[in-house]
């Protein structure tokens, strides 16, 4: 078997355990963080906006420690950070503590050990199957969704011990390191092969000639780009737009789903499941974005999954039942899955494996800080106005806007280009 699919394997493995209860347990922790310790809303979910915040400045660090020591020596490092953060918010009794374990530490560990390093190990390792593998990475995190949301919950409600949960955080930080020491290799080329197992000769052929062995096409560029130069196409930014609205929506449902339907007299079981939903939900977008991303161009999809994302917001602020509630599940995750994996194929297909580190980290500094203003933003709005609808119809407003002008955009061509490789 290719070492690609068995690093892929591996990929998989610790984004379950350095991410799913990590995302997935904070959104079910927090309620009774809010309750027991006597937060406001405001206050707790800028604990997640901490985390976004952390995750998306250490973006273009972790983006150069990748280049200078590799894809591993950062994954492990990562373990260890976030689970220092874990011990600390398991201890935590002040909103300081929180913000320092929950907030910085695991925001910067989470960055170190999943999507950037994992995402880039997936351009460097395929090329002609890069979606198809990059869906399936992504996909883990809706898995992580189905399995540890509800399961989580009812740990908190059998136990009463919401602290248990950053312990599991912890152990589930370690255990990735030690899979990503033994499993992870950086590139192809340090195993003696090429992407997607390509004998040299096709390898060769594949990147001086254009491949139509597929009806449809999609690009994808074989040109070296520039930093610089790729920083200055209007595409990326516009595709860094898209990752905003994407990860805002996310990060909503993250800090204040629960909350939400809380309020709405829904049981944390209830909402456990909820959430549970968008993650079996997500599983299928994101495999389908992924199929779907090596055979139809995934800016297409991204403008998709963006869309389907709020109509599911209109969805669940004029939920009067439990299926409208559980409608909005399955359309978030379906329209979540599809524009979280479009958006960073889009990314490694229009601008390469050299550049993608630097602009994935660049545009994850951008798009996590701008999703790190929906906990506040949600939570001032029912702080002040007593609901959310103000916040969350705004959200869809300019998400709407931003959809329009991604339809608008094209692949970007360097000044030197190459004729691009169509797969």
């Amino acid at each position: 078997m290719f070492y690609g699919w068995k690093l892929l394997i591996a990929l998989c493995f610790i984004f379950l355990c350095a991410m799913g209860p990590q995302i997935y347990g904070f959104v079910v922790v927090l309620p009774a963080m809010v309750e027991e310790l006597g937060w406001s809303r405001t206050a707790a979910g800028a604990g997640v906006s901490i985390m976004m915040v952390s995750m998306g400045l250490s973006g273009p660090i972790i983006a150069a420690a990748i280049v200078k020591y590799g894809v591993r020596p950062v994954m492990v490092a990562g373990g260890f950070i976030a689970s220092s953060g874990a011990v600390i918010t398991y201890f935590a009794e002040t909103l300081t503590q929180f913000y320092l374990g929950a907030g910085v530490l695991m925001g910067i560990g989470m960055g170190m050990q999943v999507v950037l390093p994992g995402s880039q190990a997936i351009t460097n390792w395929f090329s002609l199957k890069r979606a198809t593998a990059m869906g399936i990475f992504m996909a883990i995190g809706g898995l992580a969704a189905f399995i540890l949301s509800p399961t989580l919950a009812g740990l908190i409600e059998s136990t009463g011990n919401w602290r248990l949960i950053w312990l599991i955080m912890a152990a589930g930080s370690l255990i990735a390191s030690a899979i990503a020491f033994f499993f992870v290799v950086g590139t192809p080329q340090e195993k003696g092969l090429n992407p997607d197992g390509l004998s040299d000769e096709e390898f060769a052929q594949l990147n001086a000639t254009d491949s139509t062995a597929t009806p449809r096409k999609v690009h994808q560029t074989n040109a070296v780009w520039q930093i610089g130069e790729a920083l200055r196409t209007r595409s990326f930014w516009l595709i860094t737009l898209g990752t905003c609205t994407a990860l805002y929506g996310s990060t909503i449902v993250t800090s204040q789903l629960t909350l939400f339907l809380k309020d709405a007299g829904y049981s944390a079981l209830f909402a456990g499941s909820i959430v549970g939903v968008t993650g079996i939900a997500g599983i299928v977008g994101r495999i389908s974005a992924g199929v779907l991303g090596d055979r139809v161009e995934p800016r297409l999809i991204l403008i998709a999954g963006l869309t389907l994302e709020l109509i599911s917001f209109v969805i669940l602020l004029n939920a009067n039942e439990p299926a409208m509630v559980y409608g909005f599940a399955a359309v978030f995750g379906l329209g979540f899955g599809f524009a979280f994996v479009s958006a960073t194929t889009v990314i490694a297909n229009y601008y390469g494996p050299e550049a993608y580190a630097v602009l994935f980290g660049v545009g994850a500094l951008i798009g996590t800080l701008c999703a790190g203003l929906a906990p506040i933003l949600s939570g001032l709005s029912f702080d002040k106005l007593g609901t959310y609808h103000p916040a969350l119809y705004s959200y869809v407003a300019v998400g709407s806007v931003i959809i329009v002008l991604i339809a608008m955009t094209r692949p970007p061509q360097p000044a030197e280009a190459q004729e691009p490789i169509e797969t």
